[in-house]
């Protein structure tokens, strides 16, 4: 099982991937690219401002005839260019560099792109999720980036992505905690109804390959302790390998809290589509892009 990103990246190199960069003149994404290629992770195909991004790579001190760039400065055009080169089997991963996730994700679903697969596409975000024993271990969450509202069923598609993710790193049968803000059953608040739902399912073997729970509140879907104290006896609960977040809302939230408050090493990919998608935020640091990058590989594989 791979418990952390430096243990991803060591299993993902020599992989031989490209990656199309779409509006590839954006600093960090660049700088992802440039350490990609020195670890031999993945090659990249830059498209964008190509004065931008020749100027950057000089900037970095790394020669910019070493990367195939091309010229494409209107985002649109460029993001029809990323998932041309995927179509053809020329590059296996997208990475978002300066172009808005919308605009991104409009040229990846058009029916001119060819990357759809009939499956639901959504987000799953990696971190790494330090234990008492000073060591970590990686947990999911989904979806925090694609699916606006889910419905029950797109919420079982959303399960069924994260636990392919949760396959490649390693995770077997892994333990689903079905998020809410409490574990009682309250008939307004859809996310508690949805998830006695989804459990039923998951109890009469409808859904497989994983153990679900919930509702579960956070607090009782990573803290043993807290499961305790409240009387939750529960295979899942305070032993989560993956959260279910009822929104984008809650799943953005929750995935920029473990960002910027907790400072812990994160990664994500969408998955669902014939290429995995890496849109990490324009804000993000390259090491989250680098590790990105390693999650979009190992999908791959």
């Amino acid at each position: 099982m791979i418990k952390n990103f430096s243990e991803l990246i060591e299993k993902v190199k020599g992989t031989s991937r490209t990656i199309a960069v779409v509006s590839a003149h954006q600093e960090t994404a660049l700088l992802a690219a440039i350490e990609a290629k020195k670890q031999k992770i993945a090659n990249s195909i830059l498209i964008g401002d190509s004065k931008k991004i020749a100027d950057f790579i000089d900037q970095f001190g790394e020669d910019p005839t070493s990367f195939e760039i091309i010229d494409e400065k209107d985002p649109t055009k460029a993001v029809a260019i990323g998932t041309s080169f995927v179509r053809n089997g020329e590059a296996q991963i997208i990475l978002k560099g300066k172009v808005d996730t919308t605009t991104l994700m409009k040229g990846i679903l058009s029916k001119e792109a060819g990357l759809r697969t009939g499956k639901l596409l959504s987000d799953v975000f990696v971190f790494e999720y330090p234990e008492k024993n000073s060591e970590s271990k990686f947990v999911l969450m989904s979806d925090g980036g694609v699916v606006l509202n889910p419905t029950l069923e797109q919420k079982i598609e959303i399960i069924k992505n994260a636990v392919e993710v949760a396959n490649k790193l390693g995770i077997e049968n892994p333990k689903v905690a079905l998020l809410s803000a409490t574990e009682l059953i309250i008939e307004d608040l859809k996310s508690t109804t949805d998830a006695v739902k989804i459990k039923q399912l998951n109890t009469e073997g409808k859904i497989t390959g994983c153990v679900i729970d919930g509702p579960l509140a956070l607090d009782l879907a990573i803290s043993e302790e807290s499961a305790f104290e409240k009387g939750i006896k529960s295979e899942v609960a305070g032993k989560a390998d993956i959260l279910i977040v009822p929104n984008i809302e809650s799943g953005n939230i929750l995935g920029k809290s473990l960002t910027y408050f907790a400072h812990y090493k994160i990664g994500h990919v969408i998955i669902g589509a014939k290429a995995p998608i890496l849109i990490p935020s324009r804000s993000d640091k390259m090491e989250a892009k680098l590790n990105s990058i390693a999650l979009g590989v190992l999908m791959t594989l």
